[in-house]
């Protein structure tokens, strides 16, 4: 469980990143941020968001019922986010956070600047290894990374710095295959001659037929499935039809 001095840490690392400045020459001073904890029935506006940064146009409709808030400086989260696995509510924090570097670097407060923020910082801490992603592996990245790519591809086709970083990470983690844990998830498909071996094999040696045919043993259910299904199609088939007055 990610705790909630985990998060501080955790935004003063993005504090400092912040600073320093992001690959495309960005940079801003992020101030200090209170973080607030709310029950899961709390709205915290459309698309049922798990978490919000409180911008001035969030704090001038909700600030009067909750007086903790500040304006650009507070990220509330509901309870059940630290429920979460680690790598989903670190990139959720992470992202809420890029909220914050938009204001103070003054940029445009969009979701495809905090998209930005929120992959950069996270590529950065993987590549160091950072303690801060509290073991989180290849797989754990790739996972987020494609459970995330559709909220990006939202963004993309107005931002063409997101567009090209979606284009890394997807190359990088394979985002367009199917990942491990998705393949041992998947039912093994059988072909039919697996399914039915004796029936589709090049040659059956039977040499009384009328035995094989009314052998109990020989006919399972599948052989009668298959047997009723020839009956059928030779039946309605055009060939076969019944012409009025034959």
């Amino acid at each position: 469980m990610v705790s909630l001095e985990h998060i501080q840490k955790l935004i003063s690392e993005c504090r400092k990143l912040g600073k320093d400045g992001l690959d495309n020459g960005t940079n801003g001073l992020i101030p200090e941020l209170e973080i607030d904890v709310v029950p899961p029935s709390e709205f915290l506006g459309v698309g049922n968001n798990p978490a919000i940064f409180v911008n001035s146009k969030t704090y001038k409709l909700m600030h009067t019922t909750h007086e903790r808030w500040v304006e650009n400086r507070t990220i509330v989260f509901k309870s059940y986010l630290l429920l979460q696995p680690a790598i989903k509510i670190i990139g959720a924090i992470i992202h809420e956070t890029g909220h914050a570097f938009n204001v103070a670097a003054k940029i445009p407060n969009t979701e495809a600047n905090a998209c930005i923020f929120e992959i950069e910082v996270l590529m950065r801490l993987f590549q160091v290894k950072s303690p801060l992603l509290l073991g989180c592996t290849e797989l754990d990245m790739q996972s987020y990374f494609k459970s995330r790519l559709t909220d990006y591809n939202k963004c993309v086709k107005d931002c063409r710095c997101l567009a090209e970083m979606v284009q890394l990470i997807t190359h990088q983690f394979k985002l367009d295959e199917v990942s491990i844990s998705e393949k041992e998830n998947q039912i093994p498909l059988l072909s039919i001659s697996n399914k039915w071996p004796g029936l589709f094999a090049k040659k059956q040696i039977a040499p009384d037929m009328d035995k094989f045919l009314t052998s109990p043993v020989t006919i399972t259910p599948e052989v009668k499935i298959l047997f009723y299904q020839l009956i059928k199609e030779r039946f309605l088939s055009p060939d076969t039809t019944r012409k009025p007055g034959m």
